[in-house]
């Protein structure tokens, strides 16, 4: 005498699980792919987007410090102006 039931089902694991578990009429589980490609495209969008703004700051970045470096200090026209 077993005392945790039959030992197939006791081993089953998830598979016993998915099979027990019951559904609405016309219910589906969500397959591999519906699990896997959305978070995955969600995450490689914001991966994106986060490279992207960090690419156009850095850009911004050196455009500003380079004009500043291309500048005479002692130029007239670069000095601020006296009211």
């Amino acid at each position: 005498m077993r005392p945790f039931g039959p030992a197939p089902a006791r081993f089953a694991g998830r598979a016993a699980l998915r099979e027990a578990a019951q559904l609405a009429p016309g219910a589906q589980r969500p397959g591999l792919a519906d699990l896997l490609w959305l978070p995955l495209v969600g995450l490689l969008a914001a991966l994106t987007l986060r490279g992207g703004a960090g690419w156009l700051g850095a850009r911004a970045g050196m455009r500003l410090v380079r004009r500043r470096l291309t500048r005479d200090p002692l130029e007239a026209s670069a000095a601020p102006r006296r009211p």
